[in-house]
């Protein structure tokens, strides 16, 4: 007799259920299971539940459960698909429910999407009997374990059913699981664990327990012939989106022209090699049927460039195509850098292409809204992702329902690492952690909850960048849910649906593309009319004077300090040794850096494994940096084509041993017919399979030092517009601002305060200066500024009082809440009212404004607000400048007038050291004066009190350390905010300066 289980709800059912698939398909086989059904109320993780089934040699069904509204009826049913044109209804139906957000399915839904489904309806005593003439070969009645034992009622269903079956839908393992059940139903309806009713879940039944329905006959037979049929979720050939070509031409044609008049414009003096490469990556372009896809990537990039949305010079292994060059695809040459283009697409390597493509991150939207409205709403989508209970979630948030105290969520937040793996692994190495768990029963439960929810789907969000654009209805393909601004989302993640045969496109938002365009803009506003990215130098010796010096702050890719340390030892001079230093940052490689930059100084011989390989190892010094001279060194010693090197470098990649060999004889036989001594053929594979798992894409690493060195020349020779820009792109990180600030001082560019006349919403350029822009003022609100900026575009002069600007602005926006950060900042100086008594004035200018204008709206004395009289400042002593300084680090998280310590050291001793300065001095004993702030105190492993620091100034900071001799003489003025003057030694440690501190008293 067969067994099957005929509802099973998952933890893909989101918060609903505690059963995870790897488990299950255990719990399946040991009951001998040989049907099995997932009943989620979406079709979320329906694929990974269909291979599970399969690689356990149990015969998947996937159904889905919903409310049907019969007549005055609200039946709970569950649809299964018995054939491929009921997968496809159950796909429609599911899709339709989830995009139309209806709380029961229409009876008219239900007909039009039953072919290939079958139905059962959950059914009771109470259940009107008008319901039973539904009942066919395809719609049968579901009854519960309660119902069950009424004889009289099954006697009647059986009379008007061709079967019935159980309704006792798992959503949990075992009894075990009731404790943890309760807490995902709290989760889920965001209530504490005392206000969730309790609600008993259902495990999963053994076969023994399906007794309780024994009443209801041979039903498992019944229920398992219903599934005779099969088929497969998913299309075997990819279904690839076309473009619309011109008539009379085909898409292949239609690529050839385009290409090869890209070719003309981009390389106007092109040589034969330009010509065969063009053709033989057409010729695979072609072969591989991806024409329209290169058409339809050109297509919408191409509409992004007309519209002036910023796009990148490309991105991954796209950047080593010709044809992708030659479309406009990617900004990069392939053949002036030596990109191979079967690192891209391997005609030996079936898989679809991946071009992903890089937008300014506040347009990005607009070119995804064109390929919707091009390819319509229907085939276009973009694709799901999950949101999880993390380790350092899940610990809060069981913690949370459990109504533990503010202080433990504190405690488990502070403890608990954001990238921990595992909660095991966290308590095993937190001795606090350990403690907290063994304290008590309650907290032991805390620990075995969360332990069994870590890792569950807790909700639903959007890839970063997936896009999917189908030939057909994405419906018929993948189900589909509502999103936003009439896009839909698949119920699908990214993996799943490119199983499905949907090909995915990456439409990625970068931030940095967005700076370059307001530099761009601040540029050609305020430097140069004519200023482009595109008109730059290909080698500007300053710009690469900056990043060789490591001054990367703001410089994409190169920003860290192991990066920046990176360039200070290398010190590149020309583009390719940029790209070098990119791939070459990584882990694994850098242990290189030193050597290479011995080798490129020349302080240490540049060796090869070969003479043969030098011509590919030249430009990077006989070190192997990138994956294409992985390949590279494939076809020269062993006679691989470019496409079978990059299946071996594929292959070795994966470290698996019997590959490892396997490819050894192979390469190593082929080296030798290529007249290489066996011996020779060894050093170098073992050469490759070294660097295999490092190497870079150096395509990758070439596009995006590409936009690096695009803003490191700008840093270089248009330095306002660079950190104008850049602070604009850092509102709301204080701690960065305060550290651009302090380089913008190094370097003389001059920081005006924010001005209520003159600032705009974001910093801005006036002249060679840089405006502090209103949003970055702490606690002033967004509605406020936008008021402001409105207003001042209808006034031809700037305010001439306090009480004339709450005038304008109306009660509704003049509150202290708004105005008192701005007078702290600075920003209505122009006033000519020192800020102490513009603080005073704030009450009297506050009730003008409620006199004279409530509202926006509502103005009592016409234009003529000034025939009422203004109230008088409010007088004031000046404000100390202690006290101003205070005021704009709390709001601008930096100080602007000037800095205490500047005025300290020029007090006391102008001839002490500032920090900017300590970096030349490495070894060297040191006088500073700065101001302490970030202390950290600990013991050493014998117990000794010791202290970490920072001591800033006004152009740098550097890390201090206190050891435990230093320490216990300076405890006692070791505080916060304090300036001192101090000795010590000045170190390097990985890149990183630090000062030994010898002495220290306070000023």
């Amino acid at each position: 007799m067969a067994v099957t289980y005929p509802q099973i709800r998952t933890s893909m059912d989101l918060l609903s259920s505690t059963i995870r698939l790897d488990r299950l398909s255990t719990f399946l086989v040991e009951q001998r299971v040989q049907l099995a059904a997932i009943t989620n109320s979406t079709l979320y993780g329906v694929l990974p539940f269909y291979d599970a089934m399969i690689a356990h040699g149990i015969q998947p069904v996937v159904g889905l459960r919903y409310f049907l509204q019969f007549e005055e009826e609200r039946l709970e049913v569950v649809s299964y698909a018995k054939t491929e044109v009921g997968w496809k209804n159950l796909l429609k139906l599911s899709s339709a429910i989830e995009t139309k957000h209806v709380e029961a399915v229409p009876f008219s839904w239900f007909q039009a999407y039953s072919e290939g489904l079958f139905h059962t309806l959950v059914v009771s005593e109470e259940t009107n009997e008008q319901v039973h003439t539904l009942f066919s070969s395809s719609i049968v009645p579901a009854v519960r374990k309660e119902t069950v034992i009424h004889a009289k009622f099954i006697e009647t269903l059986s009379k008007t059913a061709s079967f019935i079956i159980p309704y006792a839908p798992a959503d949990m393992e075992s009894e075990e699981d009731q404790h943890a059940y309760q807490v995902l139903s709290a989760l889920r309806q965001g209530k504490k664990l005392q206000d969730v009713k309790t609600v008993q879940g259902q495990p999963l039944l053994k076969k023994e327990e399906w007794g309780d329905f024994s009443q209801l006959g041979n039903w498992h037979q019944h229920f398992y012939a219903q599934f005779s049929s099969t088929f497969s979720l998913t299309s075997k050939q990819p279904l690839l989106p076309r473009f619309s070509v011109p008539p009379g031409q085909s898409s292949d044609t239609f690529l050839e022209k385009q290409a090869q008049r890209g070719l003309e414009a981009k390389v106007p003096n092109y040589d034969q090699t330009y010509e065969e490469r063009l053709a033989k990556e057409l010729g695979i372009i072609q072969q591989m049927g991806f024409s329209d896809y290169f058409l339809i990537v050109q297509d919408f990039i191409a509409y992004a460039r007309s519209q002036g949305i910023s796009v990148g010079p490309g991105r991954g292994s796209s950047a080593s195509s010709l044809v992708a060059y030659c479309l406009g695809i990617t900004n990069v040459d392939p053949l002036a850098y030596g990109l191979l283009f079967e690192r891209f697409l391997n005609p030996e390597r079936i898989s679809l292409p991946d071009i992903d493509v890089d937008f300014a991150d506040y347009r990005r939207d607009e070119v995804i809204q064109y390929v919707r409205q091009k390819y319509g709403q229907h085939h276009v989508a973009q694709i799901l992702a999950y949101g999880t209970l993390s380790t350092k979630a899940v610990a809060r948030e069981v913690a949370r329902v459990m109504e533990y105290p503010q202080e433990v969520l504190a405690f488990l937040s502070k403890t608990i690492p954001s990238q921990a793996t595992t909660l095991d692994e966290v308590v095993n190495t937190n001795r606090d952690l350990q403690s907290f768990v063994k304290r008590d029963e309650r907290n032991q439960l805390w620990y075995s909850l969360a332990r069994r929810l870590e890792g569950f789907p807790r909700n639903t969000t959007v890839h970063a960048a997936g896009v999917v654009i189908s030939p057909v209805p994405i419906v018929q393909v993948v189900p589909i849910e509502e999103h936003q601004e009439g896009m839909f989302l698949t119920q699908w993640t990214m993996k799943e649906v490119e199983t499905a045969g949907l090909l995915k496109m990456d439409f990625l938002g970068l931030r940095n593309l967005s700076m370059l365009d307001q530099m761009t803009y601040l540029i050609r506003t305020h430097e140069q009319s004519n200023f482009t990215l595109e008109s730059l130098p290909d080698e500007d010796r300053a710009t690469f004077a900056t990043l060789a010096s490591g001054d990367t702050l703001g410089i994409f890719q190169f920003e860290s300090p192991g990066m920046r340390n990176a360039l200070q030892v290398v010190e590149p001079q020309t583009f390719r040794e940029v790209v070098a230093v990119n791939a070459l940052f990584r882990p694994g490689p850098m242990a290189f850096i030193p050597t290479f930059a011995a080798r490129k100084k020349g302080r240490e011989q540049t060796e090869y494994p070969h003479p043969s390989l030098e011509p590919i190892l030249k430009e990077t010094y006989g070190i192997i940096v990138y994956q294409e001279q992985i390949m590279q060194i494939a076809r020269s010693v062993g006679n691989y084509s470019y496409a079978e090197a990059d299946l071996l470098r594929r292959a070795i990649s994966k470290k698996d041993r019997n590959i490892l060999e396997k490819e050894r004889r192979q390469f190593v036989d082929r080296a030798r017919s290529n007249q290489f001594p066996e011996e020779t053929a060894k050093v170098i594979y073992d050469l490759i399979v070294r660097f295999a798992e490092y190497g870079f894409p150096k395509s990758h690493a070439t596009a995006y030092s590409l936009i690096a060195y695009q803003m490191a020349y700008i840093k270089t020779h248009y330095s306002a517009s660079f950190y104008a820009a850049y602070l604009s792109s850092t509102t709301g990180n204080k701690d960065k601002q305060a550290h651009v600030f302090r380089e913008m001082k190094r370097k003389g560019v001059r920081i005006e305060s924010p001005d209520l006349w003159k600032s705009r919403a974001s910093f801005s350029l006036e002249q060679d200066r840089v405006r502090i822009g209103l949003s970055s003022i702490s606690g002033v609100p967004r509605p406020f500024v936008q008021r402001l900026l409105a207003i001042r575009k209808q006034k031809e002069r700037p305010w001439n009082s306090l009480f004339e600007l709450a005038a304008d602005l109306s009660a509704k926006h003049f509150t202290r809440a708004s105005l008192e950060p701005l007078i702290k900042a600075g920003a209505l100086d122009f006033l000519g009212k020192d800020r102490a008594v513009l603080l005073a004035s704030l009450d009297p200018a506050i009730m003008h404004a409620e006199l004279v204008r409530p509202t926006d709206d509502v103005d009592l004395f016409g234009t003529d607000t000034h025939s009422f009289g203004e109230p008088k400042y409010t007088e004031q002593a000046d404000m100390p400048l202690g006290y101003k300084l205070q005021y704009e680090k709390e709001v601008l998280g930096t100080y602007i007038t000037t800095h205490p310590v500047e005025l300290v050291r020029n007090k006391v001793n102008a001839s002490v050291e500032t920090l900017d300065r300590v970096d030349h001095l490495v070894g060297r004993r040191v006088d500073v004066i700065g101001l302490i702030r970030d202390i950290r105190k600990i013991r050493t492993k014998k117990g000794q009190a010791m202290a970490f620091a920072l001591l800033e100034d006004e152009r740098s900071e550097i890390d201090l350390t206190f050891f435990p001799e230093t320490f216990a003489s300076i405890n006692l003025h070791l505080k916060e905010q304090t300036i001192v003057h101090m000795t010590g030694k000045v170190e390097q440690r990985n890149g990183q300066y630090q000062l030994i501190v010898q002495s220290m008293e306070p000023i």
